[in-house]
């Protein structure tokens, strides 16, 4: 699974979650962020993320997502993402 950037700040006295095998995000902080994220998306872009995401392993994925659907696909989000590797 991708790393996903860190995209919550931090609780005042909240301690960062850097324990991940990658030595990135850690495995606390994924499950926050694709919660969020699929609470955010159609089951079918939320779908589309996760294609994404085992396209580029290893890589930090960006995304911002909007409530309209861009297109003529209908039941989608329109998502902005953005892929790097460092």
């Amino acid at each position: 699974m991708a790393r996903l950037a860190g995209i919550f700040p931090l609780q005042p006295g909240e301690v960062p979650d850097e324990g991940g095998p990658e030595g990135g995000v850690g495995v606390a902080q994924k499950l926050r962020s694709d919660l969020l994220l699929k609470l955010a998306m159609t089951p079918a872009s939320h779908e589309d993320w996760n294609l994404l995401l085992e396209r580029y392993p290893g890589h930090v994925l960006e995304v911002s997502v909007y409530d309209r659907c861009l297109g003529d696909t209908p039941g989608r989000n329109a998502l902005v993402w953005e892929v790097r590797e460092y």
